[in-house]
């Protein structure tokens, strides 16, 4: 397990090797990729997917270099808890963008409809990971509210569609425009007087995404203990 700290707005990328339905080795770059030395990790790297590298290749190009059936790249993406906690693994060299293994997100069928693509926004989905996500007290956190009051704690931002995206501008009066909500669904941006943890409950967490591809974890599946407490009430 390691614990990454000052990560609110640390961009990142991600790379999974896709085997099938449910079996799926994912690859993470934050850390990597720094311009003095970009295999080795260094905490201090605000952007660890630059974007020459990361566009060198494709789904299909890496797919047939590792062997697999198929490969889900999801970024540029950037975090917007303040900490991380989750097993790291070994290095991967994807056409000279480097990412440490941090799951097997044991994805359903049709991921690639889920995550990166609109009309698969605001379903629920769970995945396999072990992980605890932590934002600061006077944090701002962004949050997306159900038909059934169930809260959704946004963990990352994404640039795939809006590439002017940033964390600034999750906070903006007309930012819940840009997301298409469904009717009920509502986006609310909440500054938090006390710590707010998310964890993965039993090795499970589950998540949903908004028309942009930002994701964010659910705080009342597969438990009410996934998070610390409800954001909305405080309690």
């Amino acid at each position: 397990m390691t614990t990454f700290t000052n990560v609110r707005g640390v961009k990142y990328g991600e790379i999974s090797l896709v085997c099938g339905p449910g079996v799926a080795t994912m690859y993470n770059t934050t850390s990597m990729n720094n311009p003095e030395n970009p295999g080795v990790p260094n905490p201090n790297t605000p952007d660890s997917v630059p974007l020459a590298a990361w566009n060198k290749s494709s789904q299909d190009s890496l797919a047939k270099d590792y062997s697999v059936p198929s490969v889900l790249k999801n970024g540029p993406r950037f975090w917007v808890s303040d900490t991380l906690k989750l097993p790291v693994g070994p290095t991967l060299n994807f056409s000279g963008i480097y990412a440490r293994w941090f799951a097997y997100p044991a994805y359903p069928p049709g991921i690639s409809k889920i995550f990166g693509n609109p009309k698969g926004a605001y379903k629920q989905t769970t995945i396999q990971r072990d992980s605890v996500i932590g934002f600061n007290a006077g944090t701002k956190i962004f949050v997306l509210v159900d038909p059934n009051n169930n809260p959704y704690v946004m963990q990352a931002g994404s640039s795939q569609f809006d590439t002017s995206e940033t964390i600034q501008s999750l906070e903006q009066p007309n930012f819940a425009s840009k997301l298409h909500l469904p009717s009920g669904w509502q986006y609310k941006a909440i500054t938090i007087t006390k710590p707010l943890t998310i964890q993965a409950i039993d090795g499970k967490a589950t998540v949903t995404t908004d028309y942009l591809a930002n994701t964010y974890d659910s705080c009342t599946s597969p438990s009410t203990a996934a998070c610390s407490y409800n954001p909305l009430t405080g309690q």
